[in-house]
């Protein structure tokens, strides 16, 4: 499995950010004005709008904004550590160098997103939704992506690592250089004539379930 450098959050140690709140995030976001170098912490966000707002060097702890709204936002050198964002709305999101590490974002819409570095390590995102997303430089590390969405989006240089990618849709998306050999890929969403595929790394296991779609028939050397 070949594993690209991402650029890291330059996040300030914790001693030297500020304490923000929840109405910090939704002050920002109605009047526009970017925050920076905050330390968010236990806030319990439930169907609240943060739309449009900005935020940099900063971290998010032990967070949930259940079905919270950030579309159009924009996260930049940020650090997420065990929140929950479920059922959130991040369509139009701009990530770059974002970290988040075990986190859940259960049927969490991305589409249209804009990823550059950004690592995602031991998160739960089943059925997300990453259509129409760019992804450049980025990293799942042992997440789980089952019956989720990453339709037609465009990866460069994206590091799948011992991450479950059972039932997810790849549909129109070119997995060309794309190394799944650690991950599962069992019952992944194809185009009927599976195009996706061409160019796509696998190991042997992965190939002979992949053979089976195309209709090949395998067999060992001692049948």
């Amino acid at each position: 499995m070949k594993k690209y450098k991402i650029a890291k959050p330059m996040v300030p140690e914790v001693p030297l950010l500020r304490r923000g709140e929840a109405e910090t995030l939704s002050e920002a976001a109605l009047s526009e004005q970017a925050l920076s170098e905050l330390s968010f912490e236990k806030i319990d966000g439930e169907a609240e709008d943060y739309k449009n707002v900005v935020v940099s060097q900063s971290l998010f702890a032990g967070c949930s904004f259940h079905k919270c709204s950030f579309e159009n936002g924009e996260f930049a050198n940020a650090i997420f550590e065990n929140c929950d964002f479920s059922g959130c709305n991040f369509h139009n999101i701009y990530l770059s160098k974002v970290h988040f590490v075990n986190c859940k974002g259960l049927g969490s819409l991305f589409t249209n997103g804009m990823f550059k570095d950004v690592f995602f390590e031991s998160c739960n995102l089943a059925m997300a939704n990453f259509d129409y997303s760019k992804l450049e430089f980025c990293v799942f590390k042992e997440c789980q992506l089952l019956d989720s969405n990453l339709a037609y989006c465009h990866f460069k240089n994206t590091t799948w690592d011992k991450t479950n990618l059972s039932r997810t849709s790849f549909f129109q998306t070119p997995l060309k250089k794309q190394d799944f050999t650690t991950c599962e890929l069992e019952g992944i969403v194809l185009s009927e004539n599976p195009i996706e595929l061409k160019g796509a790394i696998v190991n042997t296991y992965q190939a002979v379930d992949l053979a089976k779609r195309l209709g090949v028939i395998v067999r060992s050397m001692e049948e």
